[in-house]
């Protein structure tokens, strides 16, 4: 009877050991908040990494699904808003998006300030030198899951628009060495750097979100920043924005 006694206490022991290390897991995935500081903006991704890596746009259902997983009602909903606002404006598709806000719209309008980073192959980037062509500056990291929803959204942009029209500097916090085995593991094809955000001018060092997307006009000022995850006709409405 001991015996029994003893394997039942070790049995409600390890239970509640796993019991415990689930919930440590789930807190970590869905609240947990590196020392950065920053925060994430949007909920936990819909995609996995494996999704990341070329799997995405798949259809769960081709009767109410478009390839990025909004709903045909949805979609009407949106566009009516956009429709109502001014779709072909910036204005307009942001009062029409459920997946990221403006911020900084202070800065809209404005040249944004120059700033210099180190890719991880080692080439050296430079705002400025982007002139001529659009340019976004992303704001991310390896820990945040709306950041990694995003990724194949940003990759099928690359593959739609060309480097001679459209620059892509996404920018984590973090060190190299992680940011890079993830963009090798996902095989990411535009640039990224892996820089202390901290020492960039302003707006860029006033990032407290994450995804942070600036979208930069071929004269160097600010047509928008957002905060929240961007799909593939968001980024492609605000290039094409007036």
């Amino acid at each position: 009877m001991a015996g029994k006694k003893q394997v039942k206490i070790f049995l409600t022991a390890v239970v509640a050991i796993v019991f415990l290390i689930l919930v440590i897991l789930a807190w970590r995935v869905f609240f947990y908040v590196p020392s950065s500081g920053l925060q994430v903006e949007g909920n936990s991704a819909s995609q996995t990494l494996a999704d990341a890596n070329g799997r995405d746009g798949v259809k769960e259902d081709s009767k109410t699904k478009t390839d990025d997983g909004n709903s045909l009602d949805e979609i009407k909903q949106v566009s009516a808003i956009q429709k109502k606002a001014g779709a072909k404006s910036v204005d307009g598709i942001v009062a029409g998006s459920r997946h990221f806000r403006a911020v900084f719209e202070s800065w809209q309008n404005k040249t944004a300030s120059d700033f210099a980073i180190t890719d991880l192959d080692g080439k050296d980037h430079r705002l400025s030198d982007y002139r001529g062509k659009d340019v976004m500056v992303i704001f991310w990291a390896t820990w945040c899951m709306p950041c990694i929803s995003e990724i194949p959204e940003l990759k099928k942009l690359r593959n739609q628009i060309g480097e001679d029209k459209l620059a892509i500097l996404a920018i984590s916090s973090e060190e190299p060495s992680k940011v890079r085995k993830l963009v090798d593991m996902i095989k990411i094809n535009y640039t990224v750097a892996a820089a202390n955000t901290q020492s960039l001018p302003k707006p860029f060092s006033q990032v407290q979100a994450i995804p942070c997307a600036f979208f930069v006009r071929p004269d160097g000022t600010i047509k928008l920043a957002t905060i929240g995850t961007l799909k593939l006709n968001d980024i492609r409405a605000i290039l094409d924005a007036e």
